[in-house]
Parts: C-alpha cells; sequence; structure tokens
C-alpha cells in the first residue's frame, strides 16, 4: 500500500536535491528516511573532506513570492552548532503526485515538474523567529558551485582542511 502524500513529498524533496547534487559532481549523503533527528536532511560533500548540511522541506505550493517558515526550537538547537555552512531547500512540487513526473514517449525525455529555492541557515540570529526563501533563489547546479566557493572560504578562515573535491 503507498505511503501518504506528506511522506512522499518529503522523500521527492530529499531525493529532487539529491538529483541536482548528481548532475553537479557532488556527493550528497541524506539522513535516513524519517531520521533527520538533528533537523537536517543530508549533507553536500563539496570535498572529500568538507560538507555542507542541508534541511529539506517539500510543499505543493508554487514558490513565486519569498515565503517563510517559522523555525521550530529543535531547529534552532541544531543549526546552532554548524560550525560549517547550513541550507534551508524547499522544493515545490504540482498537488497532484501524478504530476510530479512527465514520462514521455521520446527516448531519454523524464521531467521532472519540481523546483527548488534555498536561504543560508547560518549565522542564526538569536531573535529570528522564521526563515524566508525567495522565489529568486532557484537552486540549480550553479547555487552548488556557489555553496562550494562559500564553504571553502568559511573553512579557511577556521583553518580546515579543504580535501580535494
Amino acid at each position: 500500500m503507498p505511503v501518504g502524500v506528506d511522506r512522499r513529498k518529503g522523500w521527492w524533496g530529499v531525493r529532487y536535491l539529491g538529483s541536482v547534487c548528481d548532475q553537479a559532481g557532488f556527493r550528497f549523503d541524506p539522513t535516513p528516511s524519517d531520521g533527520d533527528v538533528y533537523s537536517l536532511d543530508g549533507q553536500i560533500f563539496m570535498t572529500t573532506t568538507l560538507s555542507v548540511f542541508v534541511q529539506v522541506k517539500c510543499t505543493s505550493r508554487p514558490i513565486t513570492r519569498a515565503r517563510s517558515y517559522r523555525i521550530r526550537p529543535g531547529w534552532r538547537r541544531n543549526w546552532e552548532r554548524l560550525d560549517l555552512p547550513g541550507y534551508f531547500v524547499v522544493v515545490s512540487v504540482p498537488p497532484d503526485t501524478t504530476d510530479w513526473m512527465e514520462h514521455s514517449s521520446k527516448p531519454w525525455t523524464t521531467v521532472l515538474k519540481s523546483a527548488a529555492f534555498w536561504t543560508r541557515i547560518d549565522p542564526l540570529p538569536p531573535d529570528r523567529k522564521s526563515i524566508t526563501v525567495k522565489a529568486s533563489d532557484r537552486l540549480t547546479v550553479d547555487t552548488l558551485d556557489l555553496w562550494s566557493a562559500d564553504l571553502r572560504a568559511r573553512a579557511a578562515a577556521y583553518g580546515f582542511g579543504g580535501g580535494t573535491a
């Protein structure tokens, strides 16, 4: 028996992010299903030794403007422990699960009907109650290159080694 839509959306969001990482050539290690006890759904290895952490949410509402999400106390506690960059990603899918993918009769053609948007979750000011994702901050392969550069700069400031890509 299939699981509910909310659980499928959770899985879809994490796997969609993984697909973007695959396309960009970065290794994505997701937290096991329903195991994001640290308020993080996975990490993206930008080098052999350094990674960024990611919290993923999935919604069936299109992201056409800035959208805010209330920061839960558990999220805050875990995010404040991050030494290296962390990001909040929202994946948007159509409301009907049958519309999430289009399977074309053409070879090599399957279209994922999703989009992802992001914002940085650190540093997190202590008085901030919500986090905002802007429609202009679309997650693409280029975003991961930006995150990688950000990670390397932050790691160098802390004196961490960078490993190789």
